[in-house]
């Protein structure tokens, strides 16, 4: 599967390189180009866990069913502030859903898991994913329960760094020397290496 996530053309997809997934998504209006209707809203975001990028988007649509799209049939148009979804994106949902399953929903899942090391250390919970603007390459940021609630401090983690996604008791594993080689105190710092 391509990661390309395509901006509409002279649009910009954001000041920052890096998107909160959560801010940014959650709620955005979803828009079919064809018709150029409003065909729903997203809920969640589907992110490959262990390799570290954005798959696809859950909506939910005008008449309250739940569906999904793959991240390469749509772009974004920040000025409408909406998802467009592209003329001869998949309508099977079923396949689709197939397609997603390796997947985890960010804000169902992801955010406020543990992130343990390989011999068992915890460094802390997920708080943040961001994603890159250009190729939806996923970022985590985590801090310990302290920092959570103090100085919203913390360090960033690669989105492929993780070596297991632990759906029963919601962990993420990461190889033991992270903290020492692969964790980051800056968004700067982590972008050289998404």
């Amino acid at each position: 599967m391509t990661r390309q996530f395509l901006a509409m053309k002279g649009t910009a997809v954001s000041q920052s390189p890096l998107i909160n997934i959560e801010r940014t998504f959650k709620g955005m209006s979803v828009i079919q180009m064809e018709e150029g209707a409003k065909i729903g809203h997203i809920t969640d975001v589907v992110v490959h866990p262990t390799e570290g990028f954005v798959m696809g988007f859950v909506l939910v649509t005008n008449d309250g069913k739940e569906q999904v799209r793959v991240a390469n049939d749509c772009s974004i148009n920040q000025t409408l502030g909406a998802l467009m979804v592209m003329p001869g994106a998949w309508d099977d949902q079923q396949q689709i859903r197939t397609t997603l399953a390796r997947g985890v929903r960010v804000c169902e899942s992801l955010l406020g898991i543990e992130i343990v090391t390989r011999n068992g250390k915890s460094l802390g919970r997920v708080i943040e994913v961001y994603a890159t603007e250009s190729e939806l390459r996923t970022i985590y940021r985590v801090a310990s329960y302290r920092l959570r609630f103090l100085v919203r401090g913390g360090t960033y983690l690669p989105g492929d760094l993780p070596i297991a996604w632990l759906e029963r008791g919601a962990r993420l594993i990461v190889p033991a020397d992270t903290m020492e080689r692969e964790s980051f105190s800056t968004i700067d710092e982590v972008l050289k290496f998404v």
